[in-house]
């Protein structure tokens, strides 16, 4: 049943990482501009870096992972839908053996 679920799991998530990029994706260089843009403009409203700079620069550093990170998935997209596509079949099937692999799992449970 555990196996059932986590294939269930991961279906779920691979299904899901087709539809979240969409928008051109930003160049590393993009990204660090933007995050030295953003951090000037943290030192400019807190030159003595006191308690609202360690705010602001951490909502900078947070940009740039996620930048970073989206750059990231772009990147691994294809690998990740052959991944989906390879695994699929067996997802299915398991899911279409669910009764079954039930009672043979867990005999005594049924």
């Amino acid at each position: 049943m555990r196996t059932l679920l986590g294939a269930l799991a991961v279906a779920a998530l691979l299904t899901g990482f087709g539809s979240v990029a969409q928008a051109q994706t930003p160049t590393a260089a993009q990204c660090t501009a933007e995050s030295k843009t953003c951090d000037a403009a943290c030192n400019a409203a807190d030159p003595k870096h006191s308690f609202s700079y360690a705010g602001c620069s951490a909502k900078c550093v947070a940009k740039k992972a996620a930048c970073d990170s989206e750059i990231i998935y772009d990147k691994s997209a294809d690998w990740t839908k052959k991944q989906y596509n390879a695994a699929k079949p067996w997802v299915e099937e398991k899911i279409e053996n669910a009764p079954a692999n039930t009672k043979h799992t867990y005999p005594n449970q049924n």
